[in-house]
């Protein structure tokens, strides 16, 4: 020990090795960085600072956007293919942002306590791709792409006069040649989530510290990682122990998920349907939420210019008739009331008239537009997969297994049916009342023009256009029903309907109600088309969401009861609320965790699953003239470690190779030296947390004082000095 001690203070007053690790950039920041990440596939470089915005920067300090949330971000972690960046919030969402431009291309509800820990793993090998892969080219080819809802869907924007299309990406479509990718979350509270594509929730469970008693409480989750073969999954945390003065001891909880590497194909699929069938239902919600504001916008200025200007009429003359009888008595007569003339008296005029008849001839259009070609389409294309999905929870025993259940698909079918026929009913009435607006309109014009003609203000070329005795029967039947009650706003209205949340809510199979709402939805009888026509659009569309939701439901509780504790490890422990340095890497066949420890040391720990050996490790010593601050998995078994100086204002980066270390049991007390092969390079600055190394692009990045960043070249050096860089 004694040997080995001195072999460490000896490398501290070693050659610091010159110009290793090549300086790129030197910048002072304005906000304090909180965390740092590389993209695995660009050199790019993502920054969330303390106010809780991210900033994306190139290798140059170039910024390219810089994206806020009402939610603070707590990590972020990059899509294996660096399209996407995931954003963990406090309020358990996820944000999924498009690296092109920092937009939100879709937000995951998750998890109920904060998303502390996030992490994108891709799956070994094309395991994604399915013998059945032709099918999506066949939805393609029949339907086309899906129907996008235009950002300026508002009354009078002329949408029925466009016709963008949805851009195939896979960070918003899925695409079914991409190899399998799972997006890990986990919670503050110890909920682990995995998201197929970083879109469909596949799994959920609760970390379960057995060997704790009822005092322990779960600590801070220091770190979480997917093995790439997916079959294994590993979380580091603490315990705390109220019993031990605040002491938190660090455990490695591992988990056996063999049936997502045994059924990944069948998953892949069956993860697709959900992101296909979540996305269109999304795009629906937007087109009738779209639909409901140009409508409501026609109907608070028909109400406000025209119903309440005839309501205060009457009440000022004293009538008690309603504002329908004096209208349609006025259409039987021709004969205004006193009521009536000082209605007509205070109308807007002619020219009025004609901009509100615009308007209701423009929101209708729209809104026609909207339903008949956004929403009706891509409900088509959700109708087309649920009879995919059924033909395969028919036909592919396999597909059994995840727990599609033949009937509550069968019976979503029969809901998205009625809802498509019903969206064609609410179209078609849209139609008509367009038609009754358009009359109303002409009707009241040629009411005005005759008044103004009896009292001698008629202008010269002015006519009024007779209305037919058809005509007048059309009227009629407008102020019956539009007029006296608007048919169309319960159908858009939006306190019927639950707004859509994409992913599809998933209600929890083992609930008790559960069984009860699948009973009530298979046994919802719609075939009465008398009753399915009073019965309105946003009710439909609820009891689709929810059909839906028990549908995909099955897979999720499937999967999450599938997955096993195979080992709960002791790691340490630590005085709180400091915190190790903690990072776990892929390793053959297994994962390799680097963890600080409080007397100097640096614990190497290689989890390899197995029931014989568990897990093998080694003791690194650091030396005590060096503080630990960061480390991070560089490359494969190279671990960067960053130190901090006692006593001078100093900061050393090092390059760890972990092949070079013994490791043996891992309970094993003995320490070792850090072996003298190190690449290493002194800064004159103290650093702070965090360190982001990436092994594929062989760049790195400092901070120092939470404010001064300084990017490197990993792999090239300097020849022993330091150029002078940009301030």
């Amino acid at each position: 020990r004694t040997t080995t001690t001195a072999m460490a203070m000896a490398m501290d007053e070693a050659d610091d090795g010159g110009g290793s690790f090549s300086v790129l950039v030197e910048k002072k920041t304005w906000k304090v960085v909180e965390r740092t990440e590389w993209s695995p596939a660009m050199d790019l470089l993502a920054v969330l600072t303390q106010d809780g915005q991210l900033t994306l920067h190139r290798l140059n300090w170039q910024k390219l956007w810089t994206a806020a949330f009402e939610a603070s971000a707590v990590d972020i972690c990059w899509k294996p293919n660096g399209k996407a960046i995931a954003v963990g919030h406090v309020n358990g969402n996820v944000s999924i942002l498009d690296v092109e431009n920092g937009d939100l291309l879709k937000t995951l509800r998750l998890h109920q306590a904060p998303v502390v820990r996030l992490r994108w793993t891709w799956l070994m090998g094309k395991q994604g791709v399915l013998p059945t892969e032709e099918y999506v080219d066949r939805l393609h080819d029949v339907l086309g792409e899906p129907i996008v809802p235009l950002p300026n869907q508002q009354s009078g924007g002329g949408i029925h006069d466009s016709n963008r299309k949805g851009k195939r990406d896979g960070a918003v479509w899925p695409d079914p040649e991409e190899t399998m990718n799972v997006l890990c979350s986990c919670d503050r509270d110890g909920h682990v989530a995995l998201s197929a594509f970083g879109v469909v929730k596949i799994a959920h469970w609760c970390i379960d510290d057995r060997n704790s008693t009822e005092e322990r409480k779960l600590g801070e989750i220091l770190k979480i990682e997917l093995a790439k073969n997916g079959t294994k999954l590993v979380t580091v945390y603490g315990v705390k122990d109220p019993t031990e003065c605040g002491k938190e001891h660090i455990r490695a909880e591992l988990m056996d998920l063999h049936i997502l590497n045994g059924k990944m194909k069948e998953i892949h699929q069956v993860a697709l349907f959900s992101a296909r069938v979540g996305m269109l239902m999304e795009y629906v919600a937007q087109s009738v939420e779209a639909a409901r504001k140009s409508w409501k916008d026609l109907m608070d200025s028909f109400e406000k210019k025209i119903k309440k200007q005839l309501v205060v009429c009457l009440q000022d003359d004293g009538s008690m008739n309603s504002t329908y009888e004096e209208l349609l008595s006025l259409l039987a007569c021709g004969a205004p009331s006193r009521a009536m003339e000082q209605f007509l008296l205070v109308m807007p005029g002619e020219s009025g008239l004609k901009r509100i008849a615009k308007q209701a001839e423009a929101a209708c259009a729209d809104v026609h537009a909207i339903l008949a070609k956004r929403a009706y389409p891509n409900l088509r294309m959700v109708l087309y997969l649920l009879e995919d999905l059924l033909g395969l929870s028919r036909c592919i025993n396999r597909i059994d297994v995840l727990g599609v259940d033949e009937h509550c698909v069968l019976k979503a079918l029969d809901l998205v049916t009625l809802l498509l026929l019903q969206v064609q009913r609410v179209v078609d009435a849209i139609e008509t009342v367009q038609g009754q607006y358009q009359l109303f309109f002409k009707w009241l014009n040629s009411v005005i023009l005759m008044h103004a003609e009896d009292r001698g203000e008629r202008k010269v070329g002015e006519e009024a256009e007779a209305v037919s005795l058809m005509e007048m029967d059309r009227i009629v039947q407008f102020l019956g029903l539009q007029y006296n009650e608007d048919c169309i706003s319960p159908h858009l209205s939006r306190s019927h309907c639950r707004h859509v949340r994409w992913p599809i809510p998933y209600p929890d199979w083992r609930d008790s109600h559960l069984s009860k709402k699948v009973r009530a939805l298979l046994h919802l009888d719609f075939s009465d088309d008398r009753y399915s026509l009073d019965v309105p659009l946003a009710h439909l569309f609820a009891y689709v969401e929810e059909s839906l939701g028990v549908v995909f439901a099955g897979p999720l509780d499937c999967l999450s009861r599938s997955f096993k504790r195979s080992a709960s490890l002791p790691l340490g422990e630590t005085i709180h609320p400091a915190l190790p340095c903690v990072d776990v890497q892929n390793h053959a066949d297994g994962f390799l965790i680097a963890l600080s420890e409080p007397q100097f040391c640096l614990r190497l720990i290689h989890l390899t699953g197995s029931s014989t050996v568990p897990a093998l490790g080694a003791r690194l010593s650091m030396g005590a003239s060096s503080e630990l601050v960061d480390l991070m998995f560089y490359k494969d078994s190279v671990l960067a470690l960053l130190f901090n100086g006692k006593g001078a204002s100093e900061s050393k980066l090092v390059l760890l190779d972990c092949e070079e270390v013994d490791l043996h049991d891992w309970e094993d007390s003995r320490i070792q030296a850090l072996p003298w092969s190190c690449r290493q390079r002194v800064f004159p600055h103290l650093s702070s947390q965090p360190l982001a190394v990436m092994g594929t692009r062989g760049v790195g990045c400092l901070v120092f004082g939470g404010k001064r960043v300084v990017l490197l070249d990993m792999e090239e050096d300097e020849g022993g000095e330091e150029e002078e860089v940009e301030e």
